[in-house]
């Protein structure tokens, strides 16, 4: 599977037109939870603001826009489809307007609040998520030595932790699932026997 790019810390960006002011922001979210959550922040850090809308993609499936009481479509949807067009998942896109007095029509409206979705999307440091593989590997003291050659042989595969008690020593690795079975006919030639990989979890992370 492809990686998945997301953003990497908010990313804020403003501008005025005709009087009203469009704060932008992106914030990362890992779900509708956090996204909900976020969005309360926002409301109330610009309580006295006219309008809060938002867009938020959600690992690729979970899709959500709200106007915010402007025109039906003038606003939550340009976002989203500002969003969408960045292919950025696991992100909240909120848009933050007060009213300078001047009505801007429905035209006008889709242009600024994708003109600030956009501006605030630009500013956001991207990284790239990977699913991965976390396994757990018992081996003795002895055959420690053959994980650490085992993996420097394969560069997307990392130790993510150890763990010693009398019996030996407990490796967490991480890998891309392409990998799992490559790795593991290579430590069980350097074992000489099976080396008894326990997948303990899958999850989404930087290689």
């Amino acid at each position: 599977m492809a990686g998945i790019p997301v953003p990497a810390e908010p990313a804020h960006a403003q501008f005025t037109v005709k009087g009203s002011k469009f704060i932008a922001a992106v914030i990362p979210v890992s779900d509708e939870e956090e996204a909900k959550a976020q969005l309360t922040a926002i409301r109330k850090k610009y309580h006295d603001a006219t309008h809060n809308c938002y867009a938020w993609r959600i690992h690729s499936i979970s899709e959500k826009a709200s106007d915010d009481g402007e025109p039906s479509g003038s606003a939550g949807k340009p976002i989203l489809q500002v969003l969408k067009g960045s292919d950025l998942t696991n992100a909240l896109v909120i848009v933050t307007r007060y009213f300078g007095g001047t009505k801007l029509g429905i035209g006008g409206l889709v242009r600024a609040y994708s003109e600030a979705a956009s501006m605030a999307l630009r500013e956001t440091k991207v990284v790239t998520l990977y699913p991965l593989l976390v396994l757990s590997c018992a081996v003795s003291f002895q055959e420690s030595q053959s994980v650490y050659q085992a993996v420097s042989r394969f560069p997307d595969v990392k130790i993510s932790g150890e763990e010693y008690d009398g019996n030996g020593a407990i490796f967490s690795l991480r890998m891309k699932e392409k990998n799992l079975e490559p790795f593991r006919e290579q430590l069980q030639e350097y074992l000489n026997r099976e080396p008894g990989l326990v997948v303990v979890e899958e999850i989404l992370d930087q290689i």
